[in-house]
């Protein structure tokens, strides 16, 4: 509690009431808890706490649950770049039923998880994605090699080798970052490691350039050109504005003519059909006639 310089009480007993504690808010937005706001996902609901201190947070702290009389049970505090969680009971049995509940292994690795800033590593990237040094750094220190003093903690240096052959310095006389722009396997060697196995990337394409589905004219110009396709005023595309219902109308009155037309023809050559089948048909009985 000293070094997070709050105000703590002296020990509430809860059993002293008749009734043990429970937890009566939980701050499901902070990263621990963010999993467990699906009560499917766990519950903690049979937490008991039968002991446990007064702890007065600061106005910056963040309380992340408390007790069901209002009393603090988990604050977090921010101190430099760093994390500490103060929880006010146990991890003990002495005081609370905690350790012996299905939630206590589940949710105390979530908790160092967080307070260590860990972050599981990423199994693939994407072209265009930047890989910077501290993550062949964080393979080395999660293999336990890190404390060795000829180690790369103490050397943070690297070669990268690219997919086509290509061999970029990374770390002390180099970027502290490199692009990932070619598909296939970045080679990481770190300086100091001796014959360890270099950590090896996989780069893959993006799978959105496998998207077969239509492009609008609009994206397709910009994807192409590498620029916004022309509108009008009223925000329409030139290349394909969109039709308003009245301009769908004018299109379609103009198969009306068309159909108009259509049969007017028909009417003509079924007259002039006529005219010239009477004309035959006098012709041949004048020629019977004679």
């Amino acid at each position: 509690m000293a070094s997070l310089a709050l105000t703590a009480g002296a020990p509430v007993e809860r059993l002293s009431k008749g009734v043990s504690g429970t937890l009566g808010f939980l701050d499901y937005s902070h990263p621990v808890f963010d999993d467990f706001k699906d009560p499917r996902n766990g519950t903690f609901t049979g937490i008991r706490f039968f002991t446990y201190r007064t702890l007065t947070p600061s106005a910056t702290d963040r309380v992340l649950a408390r007790f069901d009389d209002g009393a603090a049970a988990l604050v977090e505090r921010r101190v430099g770049s760093g994390r500490v969680i103060a929880f006010t009971s146990t991890l003990d049995p002495s005081w609370t039923n905690f350790p012996t509940q299905l939630m206590f292994p589940v949710i105390v690795p979530e908790i160092l998880k967080y307070l260590g800033q860990y972050e599981e590593p990423s199994a693939w990237y994407t072209v265009g994605r930047t890989l910077d040094i501290s993550v062949p750094i964080g393979a080395i220190v999660r293999e336990g090699s890190a404390g060795d003093i000829r180690d790369v903690s103490r050397k943070a240096s690297a070669v990268v080798v690219s997919p086509s052959g290509a061999q970029t310095t990374m770390g002390e006389g180099g970027p502290p970052s490199i692009a990932l722009a070619e598909q296939g396997f970045y080679s990481v060697r770190m300086q100091g490691t001796g014959e360890r196995r270099p950590y090896e990337v996989a780069v893959n394409l993006d799978p959105a350039e496998s998207d077969l589905s239509a492009l609008s004219p609009t994206d397709f110009l910009g994807n192409a050109t590498g620029r916004a396709a022309a509108v009008t005023p009223a925000g329409q595309t030139l290349e394909k504005p969109e039709l308003t219902a009245a301009d769908m109308e004018k299109k379609q009155s103009f198969w009306w003519f068309l159909l108009v037309g259509g049969v007017l023809a028909l009417l003509a050559e079924a007259v002039l059909a006529n005219r010239l089948s009477r004309r035959f048909g006098a012709g041949l009985l004048q020629t019977a006639g004679r």
